[in-house]
């Protein structure tokens, strides 16, 4: 098993999770390699970002316009939150760096390291001077340790 393997299409770092392995195979366990049958999930979710061959819904160019994760992001509950904030993470900063934020967390989410209201520079255009800060855009933040306010 791949490290991104314990990363949830949701969001959500599996690997923390005492069941996982155990009695949940995550999201993923199974299906990369054809052990499990994907067509007999009943989550849209796992269904649709793994038949993409993503990693997380967070790697999807649809992402911002899905209904199925943006239903399920937008649940009442901080952890909702959090798995928000870790696609944003990802998208942000990639797989291998949010692997290194989660290493030591106890749940299936955490704190980044630095600043857990982490920024993200907007990928193109006129919002290339935005950044999205604990998931909303603002036009300037403090600089953090993996960026500077100057994009």
């Amino acid at each position: 098993m791949n490290d991104t393997e314990k990363i949830g299409c949701c969001g959500a770092y599996c690997k923390t999770c005492r069941e996982f392995e155990k009695t949940c195979k995550g999201c993923k366990l199974g299906y990369l390699d054809g052990a499990r049958d994907l067509s007999r999930t009943r989550y849209k979710m796992k269904k649709c970002c793994l038949t993409r061959g993503h990693i997380t819904c967070g790697d999807c160019e649809e992402y911002d316009r899905c209904e199925i994760i943006q239903s399920f992001l937008n649940h009442p509950g901080y952890k909702y939150g959090k798995y928000k904030q870790a696609l944003e993470y990802i998208r942000a900063h990639g797989h291998a760096a949010f692997l290194r934020a989660a290493e030591h967390w106890k749940n299936a989410y955490g704190k980044y390291r630095g600043n857990p209201k982490f920024c993200v520079t907007a990928k193109s255009g006129a919002n290339r001077v935005k950044f999205i800060m604990g998931g909303r855009r603002v036009k300037r933040l403090p600089p953090c340790l993996q960026h500077n306010a100057s994009g």
